[in-house]
């Protein structure tokens, strides 16, 4: 381990980031940075997760290449962002971000110019200087993969030792620049089991109202990632406990309280955490309409007054349609869910007690067909499983109805030493995208096509990756 005010490296073997569990794409392009004589490590979440022995959603590099170094390297290289250019390198299974280290900017300051179509502004700085502008200490970690060493400019290592979520400036600071930063450390703090540092969750307390400046756009994304990741129970938890559900799901809050759940203490069970934690059971993660269903469903029931298992013994009348047609405008007037969501979560409600066939007389292989039917299914398996109604009989019935997996991507050969990509013949077909086949003269042989059918032309396939 070396060890520096400010600066505590671990090399290779005193840490448990594993070089095989970063995934080849992540590797081609950090290969290719590197070649070309530039820093690159792996950056923020990934190496946090790699650390824990978690597999990473996202792979993603920081480099001291510039954004046009990065789009010369890179033909699959996608540049995204105004202010603060990125580049998005896409492989056919994943997205590699790549981004220039950069230092939080003065307002006053003046930019330094990137020249180029629309001449971009960007602040660019040392890998010390791009750690330090992060928001939480354990997203504030390096990874060089080519030494093999950890490097932490802000104090992350300790506090994974410690298993504490703390922002990297004083968190006063940190969430008046962005208020969502509150919802990122509930979201750590969920995700990984960790407690929210002392002075961080103060914080939260106190400015809490803040997080009503943020575009609802936003704060619907934030939720919408919030429930992923088989956390969602304990993120509406912590929601409740440090007093955002107050602004970020009101409508919520004040039904907790009306089932005397008191503010700001840990929450006790309710059938809203009961739902969510069924929905963490099931990694293969569901449509957003599906997350609003699940929201709107508690509220219904109370507003109701029924158990939640007479809901599937019960009918859907107009009027039951527009209370809860009336509870989703209410909970889109803080969150700005789209219409087809919400929608599509009615649909979901509305055609429940059509799947409880003891006491429904539809025709199940007609209903299946139906747009809304596998997100509805997806509903009744978790909602019914967090209301102990036992429906055994109608899951066996509907799952002969479930859509087979596609078959996975043909691969385009394997890696070459060096992340450079080994082509397949298909992939040096024309530019028009079709190998051209002789027309054949004469009678042909038995059981060949027609001469004037069309003959079949097989999918053209992306250019290679990294060239």
């Amino acid at each position: 381990m070396t060890s520096s005010p400010g600066l505590r490296i671990l090399m290779r073997g005193e840490h448990s980031v594993r070089d095989d569990a970063i995934h080849p794409n992540a590797w081609k392009v950090l290969r290719r940075l590197h070649g070309a004589g530039h820093t690159a490590y792996l950056v923020g979440g990934t190496v946090r997760d790699l650390f824990l022995g978690r597999q990473p959603k996202d792979f993603d590099v920081a480099t001291t290449a510039r954004p046009n170094d990065i789009k010369s390297l890179f033909r699959n290289a996608f540049m995204i962002g105004r202010r603060f250019r990125l580049a998005h390198v896409k492989f056919q299974e994943n997205i590699i971000e790549v981004a220039t280290f950069r230092r939080e900017s003065d307002r006053f300051e003046e930019p330094e110019e990137e020249g180029g179509k629309g001449k971009v502004l960007r602040f660019y700085g040392t890998p010390e200087e791009d750690a330090r502008r992060r928001d939480f200490t354990i997203n504030g970690l390096f990874y060089d993969p080519f030494l093999g060493n950890v490097i932490d400019y802000v104090g992350g290592l300790g506090d994974m030792e410690r298993r504490l979520v703390r922002t990297i400036t004083p968190p006063r600071q940190s969430y008046e620049e962005d208020p969502v930063r509150m919802i990122r450390a509930v979201r750590a703090a969920a995700r990984l089991g960790f407690a929210i540092e002392a002075e961080t969750h103060e914080s939260i307390l106190a400015l809490r109202q803040l997080i009503m400046r943020c575009p609802k756009a936003r704060l619907l994304e934030e939720l919408l990632i919030l429930l992923k990741y088989s956390s969602a129970e304990r993120s509406l938890r912590l929601l409740w406990q440090v007093g955002l559900m107050e602004h970020l799901l009101p409508i919520h809050h004040a039904y907790l309280v009306r089932r005397n759940h008191i503010p700001l203490e840990s929450a006790r069970p309710d059938v809203l955490f009961d739902l969510f934690s069924m929905l963490d059971l099931d990694p293969s993660g569901v449509d957003a309409s599906v997350l609003f269903a699940l929201l709107i469903f508690p509220l219904h029931l109370d507003q109701a007054g029924i158990q939640p298992a007479l809901f599937w013994q019960g009918r859907m009348g107009g009027g039951t349609l527009t209370a809860i047609e009336a509870l989703f405008n209410e909970f889109a007037t803080s969150i700005d869910a789209p219409k087809r969501f919400r929608a599509r979560a009615l649909e979901i409600l509305s055609v429940q007690p059509r799947l409880y066939l003891r006491q429904s007389h539809i025709r199940p292989e007609k209903f299946a067909h139906k747009p809304y039917f596998w997100d509805s299914f997806r509903f009744f398996q978790i909602a019914t499983r967090a209301s102990d109604l036992d429906v055994t009989q109608e899951i066996h019935t509907w799952e002969k109805f479930e859509p087979k997996p596609a078959p996975p991507p043909r691969p385009h050969g394997p890696p070459a030493a060096g992340g450079s990509h080994v082509s397949s013949p298909d992939q040096h077909r024309s530019r028009h995208g079709r190998n051209r086949r002789h027309r054949r003269h004469g009678p042909g042989r038995p059981g060949d096509p027609p001469q004037n059918a069309r003959p079949e032309t097989p999918t053209t396939p992306s250019s290679p990756p990294v060239s």
